[in-house]
C-alpha cells in the first residue's frame, strides 16, 4: 500500500510537468477498463506514425526512473518493444507489438507477453489499444488514443487512479516530445 501511495505522488508530479491531452475519459467494469484521450498535432501523418513506431523516438518520450525499454524485433510497419519495470517490491516485463496501418491513419499496439515477480503487481491478462487520426483540418490532425486492459482483480480506488495517471502521463510525455518536433513548416496533410 505504501508503494502505491508513493508511486501516486511521484506520478502526480510527473503529470503536472507536461502538456495536457484535450480530453480524457475512462470507463471500467469489474476487472476491465477502456481509457480514451483526444489531442492534436501538426506533425504529418507519416511523421506522427514514425514517432509512435520508431524505437529511437520511443526511447525519447518513454521515460520513467523505474523503466527500461528494449527493441525485440523490427520490420517495416511492425515491431515488438519490451518494457522492463523495476519497482521497489517487484519487477514486471511486458512485450508490446506495434503496427502501422497502410494509410498511416492507425497505430495499433497489443500486449504479446507479460511476467511479474510478485503478486503485489496485478496480473495483466490483456492490454492494447490504438491511435486513430480522426480528422485533419487547418494543418492540425485530431488524434484519438484508446487503451484497453483486463486485470486479475477489480479496478477501483487508488488502482483506478494509478491506471489513469500512468496512461495520461504517457500521453503527456508523448505530447511534450512531439512539441519539440512540431514546426510551422511541418503540418498535417490529408491523404
Amino acid at each position: 500500500m505504501k508503494l502505491l501511495i508513493l508511486s501516486f505522488f511521484i506520478l502526480a508530479g510527473f503529470l503536472n510537468a507536461a502538456p495536457s491531452p484535450l480530453t480524457t475519459t475512462m470507463a471500467k467494469k469489474d476487472s476491465s477498463f477502456v481509457l480514451t484521450a483526444t489531442f492534436t498535432t501538426t506533425l504529418s501523418r507519416e511523421k506522427f506514425m514514425e514517432v509512435l513506431f520508431t524505437y529511437d523516438h520511443t526511447t525519447k518520450y518513454v521515460k520513467q526512473p523505474n523503466l527500461k525499454i528494449s527493441l525485440v524485433e523490427e520490420k517495416p510497419r511492425i515491431n515488438v518493444i519490451k518494457y522492463h519495470y523495476n519497482y521497489f517490491v517487484a519487477k514486471m516485463d511486458m512485450a508490446i507489438e506495434n503496427k502501422i496501418s497502410p494509410d498511416y491513419n492507425h497505430f495499433i499496439f497489443k500486449q504479446t507477453g507479460y511476467s511479474r515477480t510478485n503478486k503485489l503487481i496485478p496480473l495483466i491478462l490483456s492490454s492494447g489499444g490504438q491511435y486513430d487520426i480522426i480528422n485533419v483540418e487547418n494543418g492540425k490532425a485530431t488524434v484519438k488514443y484508446t487503451q484497453y486492459g483486463k486485470m486479475d482483480q477489480k479496478i477501483s480506488g487508488i488502482f483506478e487512479k494509478m491506471i489513469v495517471m500512468e496512461s495520461v502521463g504517457f500521453i503527456k510525455s508523448l505530447l511534450k516530445y512531439m512539441a519539440t518536433l512540431e514546426t510551422s513548416t511541418t503540418v498535417a496533410t490529408k491523404n
